[in-house]
Order: C-alpha cells, then structure tokens, then sequence
C-alpha cells in the first residue's frame, strides 16, 4: 500500500473495513442498538480508526454514528479486553481483529 494522507487512510479503513465485516459504509453513520449485529461488528473498527490514524475520539463517534465520544473509549476497551489472553479473553475476537488488520494491510501498533 502507497503512502496516503490521513483523511485517505480513513476513508480507506472504513471502506475496507466494511468490506470485510460486511457491512454498508453509508449506514455506518446510523445508530443501531446495542444487540444488533451491526453494532457489534462496527467496533472492530474504532480501534483501527484511533490507533492508525489521526482521527479522533470525537470524529470516530461520528463517523461510527455513536452518541458520543465516551461510546468509542468504551468499544476500543471492550475490543482490548477480548484480545487479551485473560481469562475474559475473546478467540473469536483475537481471530476477528486479526484478521481485520491483515485485511487491511495494518499491523497492531498499540
């Protein structure tokens, strides 16, 4: 992958990355309840956003459509702690992200 600019690396995460999850990016923007399945795939994508790229809390959220900031802080611990090897560690979250990132041609770099 080619060098790109910070809001080309955005559009780039979220495109590929609903691509992979299999979701639309037009309805990322949308606010689902919290039991849905699209919620639910939609916050692997909260700590890609933050940790490869100068977005945002603030701009995550409303990328991601989240009522706030705090619902971000809040998905990327949630993702952390499933990729821990604690014992509330998550193999099908630790296979997800990973997965993910290799999707994207990103590496882990917390």
């Amino acid at each position: 992958m080619d060098v790109l600019t910070q809001p080309q690396k955005i559009d780039y995460v979220l495109t590929k990355g609903c691509e992979y999850l299999g979701l639309d990016k037009e309805s990322l923007s949308i606010s689902y309840t919290r039991s849905g399945s699209k919620w639910e795939k939609k916050r692997y994508l909260a700590p890609i956003l933050y940790r490869h790229t100068v977005a945002t809390y603030n701009e995550i959220a409303k990328l991601l459509g989240y009522k706030s900031h705090r619902s971000v802080v809040l998905h990327i611990q949630q993702v952390d702690d499933e990729l821990t090897d604690r014992v509330y560690g998550s193999p099908k979250t630790k296979a997800i992200y990973k997965e993910l990132l290799a999707y994207l041609n990103l590496t882990e770099n917390k």
